[in-house]
């Protein structure tokens, strides 16, 4: 069954000389990434939206990190933040013209 999910990659402390590598490796993991990244001394962001469909997210992540790492040459902090959009808490709240609102206020 594939879930669809949002993730977003936050990378620090990497060999800068490594960055391509990195960028390449994560994009290779997760194709979303692709064209999201966000630079700063010596961090890298990105995010996407997309499918998992035969790992755990937490499988997905530590996945991940591991090629980052290789890629890296060393670990690195990796920080992966998994959002399941399938099933997310929503609140629902429907006016019509019966509803009489003067200022959001039903009279």
């Amino acid at each position: 069954m594939s879930r669809f999910y949002r993730m977003m990659l936050e990378i620090e402390d990497f060999d800068p000389e490594k960055k391509e590598a990195i960028i390449k490796a994560a994009e290779h993991e997760w194709i979303s990434f692709q064209g999201c990244w966000d630079e700063g001394q010596n961090f890298l962001t990105a995010d996407g939206e997309g499918n998992l469909s035969w790992q755990s997210d937490s499988e997905f992540a530590e996945e991940l990190a591991g090629a980052i790492f290789q890629a890296n040459g060393k670990p690195c902090k990796v920080t992966v933040r998994a959002t399941y959009l399938d099933d997310l808490p929503f609140e629902e709240y429907s006016f019509d013209e019966d509803s009489k609102l003067i200022y959001g206020t039903l009279i």
